[in-house]
């Protein structure tokens, strides 16, 4: 759609999958649904053109994920009071 309709990808992580599962859940990780969750993660961070999380430090686990500095933006929950 992106090459479609000539417009930017933006790519939206709330978690990390399927490191929360793997990490937390205790699923393997050569469980089918953890390689092809893994696979959409990194095809996403690939081909979007920027990345919006929640996380201030996704951008390192992006790094390691795809071995390249990708554009990403954080918008943390809440608000700061002045």
């Amino acid at each position: 759609m992106k090459k479609k309709f000539q417009t930017n990808l933006i790519f939206e992580i709330r978690d990390i999958w399927p490191f929360t599962l793997t990490e937390e859940g205790g699923y393997s990780k050569i469980n089918p649904l953890m390689i092809i969750t893994a696979w959409i993660e990194k095809w996403g961070y690939c081909k979007s053109d920027l990345i919006v999380g929640t996380m201030p430090n996704l951008n390192e686990h992006i790094y390691i994920i795809t071995g390249r500095e990708i554009n990403f933006e954080c918008i943390p929950f809440g608000f700061e009071l002045k």
